[in-house]
């Protein structure tokens, strides 16, 4: 799931609220966070660097991080939802499992 528009994958509303507001509010106007972020470093002859992520570990024990993908296809994942949430386990940390 990404925080940009794209047609090929899901995008993140996950967090809700403004999060998502802004991420559909930029969408109906025909951008999106990606296309905005190339285009002001361009014109201000700044570097931007991306990257994506494919089987991260934060999206196996956060329920509203889980791509419908990785639901359906859990055999692809590496090791197990509980597997990874004890790896990512951290004192005080809500669990979303």
């Amino acid at each position: 799931m990404g925080t940009y528009l794209t047609s090929v994958s899901e995008t993140s509303g996950a967090f809700g609220g403004d999060y998502a507001d802004n991420i559909a509010a930029l969408g109906a106007a025909g951008h999106d966070s990606l296309t905005a972020t190339v285009g002001f470093c361009r014109t201000n002859k700044l570097e931007v660097f991306w990257s994506h992520r494919m089987n991260d570990i934060h999206d196996s024990f956060i329920d509203s991080l889980l791509c419908r993908w990785k639901r359906e296809h859990p055999k692809y994942l590496l090791g197990t939802r509980e597997e990874a949430a004890r790896a990512a386990a951290i004192p005080g940390r809500k669990k979303d499992i």
